[in-house]
């Protein structure tokens, strides 16, 4: 049984876990350790490892207390070396190579952003799978029995060119969301195009203050899905 669980999940901070019975992963750390370890119950000691995505503040900001209390981080060379992270805890991943945290297998795999960025897809014991998935313009894989699917909704295309229109944001600003976050148009793409035999709950992350809507997206993802959808 896979249990994904969001605590924060905005450009102000990211904070998830995923955990099988056996084995806790941390994605992402993009809130000061304190409130960390506040939303964890101040049992940090139960996570085995933490997932890193890319070296945005927001996904993170507790990188180095992360690892000073012990916990092993996974993420790319670049980001290791943008966030000038030298600990014996970080360990360098590559796309597309399997490795181990505890009862989970990890395959990394890289996803366009405006700075080298992973999604993972953390698989347990029984074989299911859980897919993680942020701050990403679209991802070019499909991928095979998919049970979890915690994926970045940032935007509609119809809003946010609404809102461009209306000058409630600025061209940099749609310029900057369109080529480096995923609309609901991509992420019902994603679904069009892969496998959903297996899917059992569907996590929407990441949706911007002024260009989505909550209900709309769910609803629209409920339709391609047919699942539980979830807006963190």
């Amino acid at each position: 049984m896979l249990d994904f669980r969001s605590y924060a999940s905005s450009s102000k901070g990211n904070l998830y876990t995923l955990s099988d019975g056996e084995t806790k992963i941390m994605i992402e750390c993009g809130l000061p350790w304190a409130e960390i370890q506040h939303k964890l119950d101040f049992k940090t000691s139960e996570i085995d490892a933490c997932l890193l995505s890319h070296q945005h503040a927001d996904h993170s900001k507790a990188v180095n207390k992360v690892l000073m209390y012990g916990i092993d981080v996974y993420t790319s060379e670049d980001t290791i070396s943008s966030l000038k992270i030298n600990h014996h805890r970080a360990h360098i991943i590559h796309s597309k190579k399997l490795f181990q945290i505890g009862s989970f297998k990890v395959m990394p795999f890289d996803v366009p952003h405006d700075v080298d960025n992973m999604a993972y897809v953390i698989i347990n014991k029984l074989g299911e799978r859980c897919l993680f998935a942020i701050d990403c313009e679209y991802i070019r894989y499909r991928i095979e029995g998919l049970c979890v699917v915690a994926i970045s909704c940032n935007y509609s295309q119809e809003i946010i060119r609404r809102n461009t229109a209306d000058d409630v944001i600025e061209n940099e600003r749609f310029r900057r969301t369109v080529g480096s976050h995923m609309s609901l148009e991509e992420v019902i793409k994603f679904f069009q195009v892969n496998d959903r035999s297996k899917l059992k709950q569907v996590i929407l992350l990441h949706l911007s203050n002024d260009n989505s809507d909550a209900e709309y997206f769910k609803s629209e993802v409920q339709q391609i899905t047919n699942c539980d959808v979830i807006v963190a």
